[in-house]
């Protein structure tokens, strides 16, 4: 009996330590499911919100001692760490669970100052100011990325659309050129509240830089020597006269910072010819046009022209009416107009059988890939790459 008493003590006992046990195994799988479900809590929370999470990393301690002394990584979760001075709104032990994109956040909270014992508060304000410092910077460096981004698409935007509007190069980088310097003089505050309508511009163009353009020409013809250039051609059923002057001025080269000579090619009018293109109505135009001073006159040294009769014909034609009080002019009718004029008249004296044979082989060798078997053959009997020249019948294309 006593041995079955002490049996069943031994028995009772053991039964209260297993029950202990339970009890504990107990509290913490509840402790566990409370941890997990509050961490799941937080997880479905934020993906809600975001689903763009930071994953931990020590880069998060900001080289800060202190911070690593209570942020502890999550091994379960990446994603998220836990702050050993704050209790977690589920266990109620220290060790709160936060996402990594919100610890700076839980940092600078009240209920992380509440939980910061009173002798670590001027470690927290230096981390605090620390996590502003890093926060602020990395804003910064945000914006200046977004911002560089888009001035790169705006860019891209801009020479697209000069290309669009079939501007070479060389004038997208005049023009790139010039809304850089102005945009550095702080000159281009009119883009608000001036409009580009396209009746505007012209007119603009006539009635405010054609005069202004002109009047500096005249100024450069009062002083200086020059040849007269004029022609007359057909646009849209309408004869119109064409004087160009040409001349020598200085203008300042800013590579060799000095004075330079240039050559100066400057249209001086259009006219329309209406219904005469005599010599003598070509002569009023000259007068009425270019001799706008006794400077101007004396100042004409030479004239080029195409032969037209018109221009050349004695005692009636232009050049002689300009030479009747005694003037002396450099007469040149231009070589590039004779000659064309003398290859169009021996082509009439070759065979018949013979232009239709180089007219044949200017259009059989038209087509790219013609032309490509051609050069084929000539590479490979190493010969010079040649093709037949095209035959047009409009003047300078010939040849």
């Amino acid at each position: 009996m006593p041995q079955s008493k002490k049996h069943k003590k031994i028995s009772n006992r053991s039964g209260k330590t297993s029950s202990k046990a339970l009890d504990n195994d107990s509290t913490n799988s509840l402790n566990q499911k409370k941890m997990h479900k509050s961490i799941s809590f937080i997880n479905q929370k934020d993906h809600k919100q975001n689903n763009n999470y930071t994953k931990f990393s020590t880069k998060i301690f900001r080289d800060s001692n202190y911070m690593s002394e209570f942020i502890k990584e999550v091994k379960s979760n990446n994603t998220l760490v836990k702050c050993m001075k704050c209790p977690d709104s589920e266990t109620k032990k220290d060790g709160k669970f936060i996402i990594v994109n919100n610890l700076y956040s839980h940092i600078k909270s009240k209920q992380h100052l509440n939980n910061t014992p009173a002798d670590e508060k001027d470690k927290l304000n230096e981390l605090i100011r620390l996590i502003s410092e890093k926060v602020t910077e990395k804003v910064t460096d945000q914006k200046h990325k977004e911002k560089e981004h888009q001035d790169i698409k705006n860019y891209l935007h801009f020479v697209a659309f000069m290309l669009r509007q079939n501007l070479s190069y060389s004038q997208i980088e005049n023009l790139g050129s010039y809304l850089q310097k102005a945009n550095q003089d702080k000159k281009l505050s009119f883009l608000k509240g001036f409009s580009f309508d396209e009746r505007l511009v012209s007119k603009i163009s006539q009635d405010c830089f054609r005069p202004s353009m002109l009047e500096l020409i005249k100024d450069d013809l009062n002083t200086r020597p020059y040849s007269l250039i004029i022609d007359n051609a057909t646009f849209s059923g309408e004869s119109l006269c064409a004087l160009k002057v040409k001349y020598l001025t200085k203008e300042w080269n800013k590579d060799l910072e000095e004075n330079i000579t240039v050559i100066k090619n400057k249209i001086l009018a259009l006219t329309n010819l209406k219904e005469s293109s005599s010599g003598q109505t070509m002569r009023s135009i000259v007068e009425n046009k270019l001799f706008t001073s006794e400077e101007i006159r004396d100042n004409l040294y030479g004239i080029v022209h195409d032969n037209a009769s018109s221009l050349t014909s004695p005692n009636i034609g232009l050049i002689s009416l300009l030479m009747q009080d005694g003037k002396e002019l450099f007469d040149l009718k231009d070589p590039c107009h004779g000659l064309n004029l003398s290859l169009k008249h021996s082509l009439k004296k070759l065979p018949e059988e013979l232009m239709n044979f180089v007219e044949y082989m200017s259009n059989h060798f038209a087509y790219p890939q013609r032309k490509a078997l051609l050069r084929k053959v000539q590479e490979e009997n190493s010969l010079p790459i040649l093709y037949p020249k095209k035959m047009a019948p409009t003047r300078w294309q010939l040849g």
